[in-house]
């Protein structure tokens, strides 16, 4: 599943505004690890034109959600496609 932001705030953004992917990525890592609620070590993130895959694993769909949301708060990130599993 893909959450995108709100797409009016995109037609505004200059194209030079967008930011690199690997430093949006190091951005999103960042913000993951410092969540005290995530198992962050659990989780995978990469980017590619500014939006976000997450993968690996999550104790709920709680922390599931939460890493979802923690990426999508992050500055620049257009969209997130959660594809984190549940631990079984």
């Amino acid at each position: 599943m893909i959450v995108e932001k709100d797409a009016r705030i995109y037609e505004e953004m200059d194209p030079m505004d967008t930011v690199d992917d690997a430093l949006l990525q190091r951005s999103v890592r960042g913000e993951l690890d410092a969540e005290e609620f995530l198992d962050a070590a659990q989780i995978t993130c990469s980017v590619t034109d500014n939006v976000v895959l997450l993968s690996g694993e999550a104790s709920s769909e709680i922390q599931r959600s939460r890493a979802e949301a923690v990426a999508s708060e992050v500055a620049n990130v257009f969209g997130v496609e959660n594809d984190i599993r549940l631990k079984t």
